[in-house]
C-alpha cells in the first residue's frame, strides 16, 4: 500500500532527492513560527484531485482530522500525529498546523501529511468504495484494481509537478505503471529475471 500511496497521493512538502531539504509540493510556501509550534502552509493555485475537484484548505484540515475519527480505519496513523493539536483554516489556500510541543518531528509530520479529498472521503455514502478507489492528487491515478493481483495506474496530466521544475517530477514520466502482488519472493525474483517485472522492493533478511 505504501508503494501505491507514493504514486497516487501527495503531500504539502517533499524532500529533495539529493539534499533531503524540504521543498514545495502541494504547498508553494510555508512558514515556521519562532516558537516552532505553528506551521503555516499556502497551497499552489489551481490544484485538483484526480476527479477534477479543487484542492482547498478544507481538504488539508479534513486529511488531518480524519486520522482521529473513529469512523475511519486510521488508528495506525494516530501515533505519528499525536504531537499536532489541530489544523486551522486561514483562507481557501492557507492553513496553520498547531503543535502541542516544540518536538522537531511535528513539522515533518505536517509537511508529509497525505492529502485526501473531503468531497469523496467525507461522504459516508462512499464508504464501500474506499477500499476499491483512491481519490488523491499525486502524479498517477488509480485506473484499475484487481483484488490480490494488481493495481494499474495512469499518469495524472493535471499534476502540478509536470510543470514545476523544482520537484521530483522527472521521476514520473511513464504513462502507465502496473503494481503486481507476488507473495513468494523467489517467484518475484524469477519474474524479474525474465523481464515480467521491472522492479521489486527488497528488504534485508
Amino acid at each position: 500500500a505504501s508503494n501505491l500511496h507514493a504514486f497516487v497521493l501527495d503531500t504539502l512538502l517533499t524532500r529533495d532527492d539529493d539534499t533531503y531539504e524540504w521543498e514545495g509540493a502541494l504547498a508553494e510556501s510555508w512558514k515556521i513560527a519562532k516558537d516552532k509550534k505553528t506551521f503555516q502552509f499556502t497551497l499552489r493555485k489551481g490544484l485538483t484531485f484526480h476527479d477534477g475537484s479543487p484542492i482547498t484548505s478544507e481538504d488539508i484540515k479534513f486529511s488531518f482530522d480524519v486520522i482521529f475519527d473513529s469512523d475511519y480505519n486510521t488508528a495506525h496513523r494516530r501515533p505519528y500525529f499525536e504531537g499536532i493539536k489541530e489544523v486551522k483554516i486561514v483562507d481557501e489556500r492557507t492553513v496553520i498546523f498547531v503543535a502541542k510541543t516544540q518536538y522537531y518531528k511535528n513539522f515533518d509530520q505536517a509537511a508529509g501529511l497525505d492529502i485526501i479529498s473531503k468531497k469523496f472521503y467525507g461522504n459516508k455514502k462512499n464508504k464501500k468504495r474506499f477500499t476499491k478507489e483512491i481519490i488523491g492528487a499525486g502524479p498517477y491515478k488509480l485506473a484499475k484494481y484487481e483484488r490480490g493481483k494488481r493495481y494499474v495506474l495512469t499518469k495524472f496530466d493535471n499534476w502540478y509537478g509536470h510543470k514545476v521544475q523544482k520537484t521530483n517530477g522527472a521521476n514520473y514520466k511513464s504513462k502507465k505503471i502496473v503494481i503486481k502482488f507476488v507473495k513468494e519472493s523467489n517467484v518475484a525474483m524469477e519474474m524479474l529475471k525474465k523481464g515480467k517485472l521491472d522492479f521489486i522492493s527488497m528488504t534485508p533478511e
